[in-house]
């Protein structure tokens, strides 16, 4: 089959593995007879110390691994789902999961060169900054918003923004509230009206606008 990430075509061989940003826009199409295994985690799983690898890269996380290498993540994979089901969540079990992912990304970031230190630097005010828009979405907030709840300038913002993330902070909201509509167009019953206003927009002129764009 073939992934998509950002406009760029990856072809998908046995043991390929990929990580996908919520700044990425991604499309993948499989062959009927192909498997894959997919696991969505919050952010508040990430570890710290990882997350500059993350927000700092500037290329896409999408590789071919080694037969070794993608058992052992295979096998740290069966072991997080393993926690994930257990029906008890208590305090161990969440740092068992924790630390799984842990072990799991690292794995995974291991057949990645990174240029310097600075690209595996945490910037902990963009991952912030990411963090609240994936929660509040939803809400009427702008880009001069944001910047104002991080205490920096709109200018500068958005400049710091598309640098570490390498997309506008405007087009990620939209992309986040577009990809929420298209769900409740999808999941639900919900007028026009109703799902322009669960997706954060004030108007319905202006989420025609956006709706027509994607």
């Amino acid at each position: 089959g073939t992934l998509t990430v950002n406009g760029r075509d990856y072809k998908i061989e046995p043991y390929t593995v990929s990580f996908m940003r919520t700044t990425d826009f991604q499309e993948i199409n499989l062959k009927k007879s192909a498997k894959i295994r997919l696991l969505q985690f919050t952010s508040e799983l990430m570890p710290e110390e990882l997350r500059g690898y993350f927000t700092g890269y500037n290329g896409d996380f999408v590789k071919t691994l080694s037969e070794e290498n993608f058992q052992k993540i295979m096998k740290l994979l069966d072991l997080l789902e393993s926690e994930i089901s257990l029906s008890v969540r208590d305090t161990f079990t969440l740092e068992s999961i924790k630390h799984l992912t842990h072990a799991l990304l690292s794995v995974f970031l291991r057949n990645f060169k990174f240029e310097n230190d600075s690209a595996a630097t945490s910037n902990k005010t963009i991952f912030s900054v990411l963090s609240y828009i994936n929660e509040h979405f939803r809400e009427n907030i702008s880009v001069e918003d944001i910047a104002n709840k991080f205490f920096l300038n709109s200018n500068y913002f958005c400049s710091l923004f598309r640098k570490e993330t390498g997309v506008k902070c405007s087009d990620y909201i939209r992309n986040l509230r577009m990809n929420h509509a298209v769900r409740l167009v999808t999941l639900t019953k919900l007028s026009i009206t109703d799902i322009s206003g669960e997706s954060g927009y004030n108007s319905i002129s202006s989420f025609l606008r956006d709706f027509k764009k994607q």
